[in-house]
């Protein structure tokens, strides 16, 4: 069984998806970033580590949980270099997991949802999956080959942008739109890969050189 990791955040998440979302899912672990113990606390889900510095979450909240001996707790200075959901992400992967979710990473705050995008790089880093998700999207981050399942495709769409500098040799196959060795760049092929869509019973990405931001879309 896939050691797999939850880290549920105080973004926009609706009470549906998030209930569906946790039935249908198996976590070994579920940790929940500031007000994102509001969504436990609703959905009757007692969080194996509680951390942030909790200007979000109320006070009579946390003491519900700060009795519990088998949750760890921990409470963040606000002033601060890293973001409340960082700092969650590298204590997951101190538990060495073969997967991270991350849910109500995505909001009204643009400046926290690309902020959260950008901390997909730090599990990358350690070869870890990692994926951001709300209702209509599954964000990641891939360095090397990518297998899509048209079973198992989160959204009709998919779309792939450059996250470094230069990406190289991109060919995608199965595809409506198929790509053979072509370079992308954030100068000029930005929008190229946007709004693909999965034709063969799967679609395979691969990457000679550089990273690409992978988006799993629904309408």
């Amino acid at each position: 069984m896939k050691n797999r990791v939850c880290i549920i955040t105080g973004g926009c998440l609706s009470r549906q998806f998030l209930s569906e979302f946790l039935r249908k899912e198996k976590f070994q672990k579920v940790m929940a970033v500031d007000n994102g113990l509001k969504w436990c606390d609703e959905l009757n889900i007692t969080p194996d580590y509680i951390v942030g510095d909790f200007d979000t979450v109320s006070g009579k909240l946390l003491r519900k949980y700060e009795n519990n001996k088998n949750i760890q707790i921990e409470r963040l200075n606000p002033q601060k270099d890293d973001s409340d959901t960082e700092h969650a992400l590298w204590h997951v992967i101190s538990c060495q997991p073969d997967e991270i979710v991350l849910l109500g990473g995505m909001g009204s705050r643009m400046d926290h949802t690309i902020a959260n995008i950008y901390s997909l790089q730090i599990p990358l880093q350690y070869h870890i999956p990692a994926y951001l998700i709300d209702e209509n999207n599954r964000i990641s981050i891939i360095k090397r080959d990518k297998v899509l399942k048209k079973q198992e495709q989160y959204g009709k769409y998919f779309s792939i942008m450059p996250f470094s500098d230069g990406v190289r040799g991109v060919t995608i196959t199965g595809a409506a739109y198929p790509v053979e060795e072509k370079d992308f760049t954030k100068d000029d092929s930005f929008s190229l890969g946007i709004s693909n869509e999965i034709v063969d019973e799967e679609v395979h990405i691969s990457i000679r050189e550089g990273l690409l931001l992978l988006l799993e879309t629904k309408d």
